[in-house]
């Protein structure tokens, strides 16, 4: 017996409630697309497989083998959408991984940093967050910190505590825990140092620079005529205090050291807990 198509002069899918004169098998593309499925019809997949309601009313059961293929096909339920799905319901089944809604996905989960080119300054320069690439023409990489990181902390560094020096230059630099200390002090009066001396010139008045531990660093000396002293130190207390100490086993005169005009260089790094 020739089997009637129902419906057959319509769009498919569209299924109706009945079909007049007994018409009774419906092709369609897909099971999923048939939506109130009953058993009065049979429904036809593009393989020629052939599907009815099964016993209890719930899923479908094929009444024969397919035009191909030796297994079920395959329902898939794109719940998320992000797959492409084509022939769900078939023994042919694709699916294709929808990239866009994939890469939207990451960009919410993932922090992304921005970067751009910086043309205006020197050649590949590139500038994610806080941080800066440089690109030689050997094309060698460096990793610089931006300057954002940094905290300026030289009005922390005060060394007022005597008439003997004035601050020439000061830059202390705050890094995380890492502090930068560089301070270059000058001789405004000059004075006698004895063997082993040791006074308070200046201190510390921001305690998040105070050391756990004592620390010390020798303090270089410059002259007018170029002559280099490096015989006394500076040490920073615990409690902030900045203190020269004679470090030679001498005496040191007004005339060499701390005669009027001279430099003295006081550089460390140290790290903070």
């Amino acid at each position: 017996m020739k089997p009637k198509i129902c419906n057959n002069n319509d769009k498919q899918p569209s299924v109706p409630d009945f079909c007049d004169f007994g018409d009774w098998e419906v092709p369609v593309k897909n099971l999923s697309d048939i939506k109130e499925p009953n058993r009065d019809h049979a429904y036809i997949l593009p393989d020629n497989s052939v599907w009815v309601l099964s016993h209890d009313g719930k899923t479908f059961t094929t009444i024969n083998s397919g035009g191909n293929g030796n297994t079920q096909p395959t329902q898939f339920n794109n719940t998320d959408g992000y797959l492409h799905i084509s022939g769900s319901g078939t023994y042919n089944v694709t699916t294709d991984l929808n990239t866009e809604k994939v890469v939207e996905l990451v960009k919410e989960k993932v922090e992304i940093p921005q970067i751009k080119i910086a043309t205006d300054k020197a050649v590949g320069i590139v500038k994610p967050d806080n941080r800066t690439i440089t690109v030689d023409e050997a094309g060698t990489l460096t990793v610089l910190s931006d300057d954002s990181n940094y905290i300026n902390k030289s009005d922390a560094v005060l060394f007022d505590e005597t008439g003997f020096f004035a601050i020439e230059d000061s830059n202390v630099i705050k890094q995380n825990q890492t502090v930068y200390f560089s301070v270059n002090l000058i001789s405004i009066l000059a004075f006698s140092f004895p063997r082993n001396a040791k006074f308070k010139i200046g201190k510390l008045i921001d305690p998040d620079l105070f050391p756990k531990t004592r620390l010390a660093v020798n303090m270089v000396t410059e002259n007018p005529s170029t002559a280099i002293y490096a015989n006394t130190a500076i040490t920073i207390e615990k409690n902030g205090d900045i203190m020269l100490v004679n470090t030679s086993d001498v005496g040191i005169g007004s005339a060499y050291n701390f005669r009027f005009g001279n430099t003295h260089l006081i550089n460390l790094t140290y790290v903070t807990v």
